[in-house]
């Protein structure tokens, strides 16, 4: 087992308390990494000429416990210009039908990374970038949960595979920042919720959940982020993507 926390917040970084970062620690002993990062977009307002900057920061929290390869794989693992962040909690056996070789995480990792890397340099829109990342993920025989953070295209990807077989839930502070955890202290538990293991969900950290167009997942809590879902589909040749439809109704 490892442990994943995440934070996405508009005022400042937000740590794991240290219940929490305790609790996560017990699952992953081998190794405790932090980073943090933060995004900023630049929007122009109705008004021409005149903009507004909205900032998000971005935490990460990945205890390790190691399980394939020769030597343990520190998380959250970030490529050097900090493009790309993975926590990963899980197995990957195989990866489109071939079975992983060597450390799984990083092969996650460069999964990921090489499906953020086609929707850069595609003629993508957010949703088909979604799609490209539910596709790749779908691809993966094993238990798991991440948080996928493509700083270039301001998304924050997450998700359990479709048998829930790895914990990861979340919820909103007070204030509307987002916490995500794979695990959560006894005084808090009754205000997370668990992440349905039903698809992978995006964040998008340009939009807020009140803009037009923002959407949330039917789990997703009420923070200042818009989230939306590719849902699972089983078919009788695996496990596929389908487009967003039922389930993502637009905020009220």
């Amino acid at each position: 087992m490892c442990g994943i926390f995440c934070s996405l917040s508009r005022s400042q970084h937000v740590p794991a308390d240290e219940q929490v970062l305790a609790l996560l620690q017990r699952r992953g002993p081998d190794s405790t990494g932090h980073v943090q990062q933060t995004y900023c977009n630049r929007h122009e307002e109705i008004s021409p000429g005149r903009g507004n900057d909205t900032t998000v920061y971005l935490n990460f929290t990945s205890t390790v416990l190691s399980l394939r390869g020769s030597k343990t794989v520190s998380q959250p693992l970030q490529d050097k210009d900090q493009s790309h962040v993975l926590c990963w909690n899980g197995e990957a056996w195989s990866i489109a039908g071939h079975p992983t070789e060597g450390n799984d995480t990083k092969a996650i990792f460069d999964l990921l990374s090489s499906a953020a890397a086609q929707s850069c340099n595609a003629a993508f829109d957010s949703q088909d970038a979604a799609n490209n990342i539910a596709q790749h993920m779908a691809s993966v025989s094993g238990p798991y949960s991440f948080v996928f953070h493509d700083r270039l295209a301001g998304k924050v990807y997450l998700g359990r595979d479709f048998l829930g077989r790895r914990s990861l839930l979340w919820r909103a502070n007070e204030v509307g920042d987002l916490l995500i955890s794979s695990v959560t202290s006894g005084s808090l538990d009754g205000a997370w919720t668990e992440i349905e293991a039903d698809g992978i969900y995006c964040i998008d950290l340009s939009a807020s959940s009140n803009s037009p167009g923002g959407c949330r997942g039917v789990s997703e809590p009420s923070s200042s982020f818009a989230v939306t879902k590719v849902p699972y589909h089983v078919t009788t040749d695996g496990l596929t993507t389908d487009p967003p439809s039922v389930g993502n109704q637009p905020n009220p």
